[in-house]
């Protein structure tokens, strides 16, 4: 489903979760996120790129809608699933050897 603009993809993102909610967890301005919606118009930069990093959302999908280096994320996804199943490895011990 190809969204028309940012507005709809952070909707789209917050799935049942209120914008006020949301703001809260990721230390956005409720008001200037608010008028952005009721202005229609896209928050700044840095509003933009918490909220992606919050939901690990792609920061250029969130922006331009189009999702970029999607086949060969997905790619790159299957090879360390595959790695990581080899050694025996759960995700929280992978998580845990990247430092997360």
């Amino acid at each position: 489903m190809k969204t028309k603009t940012a507005l709809d993809r952070i909707s789209i993102l917050l799935e049942g979760q209120t914008l006020k909610e949301l703001c809260a967890l990721i230390g956005l301005s409720y008001e200037g996120m608010k008028k952005s919606f009721q202005r229609g118009s896209v928050p700044d930069g840095d509003s933009l790129v918490k909220i992606a990093k919050y939901f690990h959302a792609d920061i250029n999908w969130l922006v331009s809608g189009k999702r970029c280096g999607a086949k060969l994320n997905a790619r790159v996804g299957k090879n360390i699933k595959l790695l990581r199943e080899n050694a025996g490895w759960s995700l929280e011990d992978l998580a845990g050897k990247m430092g997360v």
